[in-house]
């Protein structure tokens, strides 16, 4: 569980710094569901 939050706050960032936060959101949205 903890490494799986970390692993999105990776994502999270990257979509950030990349500007992918609309492609990374249906991502994280998959993945916790």
């Amino acid at each position: 569980m903890k490494n799986d939050r970390k692993f999105l706050d990776i994502i999270k960032n990257a979509c950030y710094i990349k500007m992918y936060c609309y492609n990374t959101d249906v991502f994280i949205l998959r993945e916790e569901k």
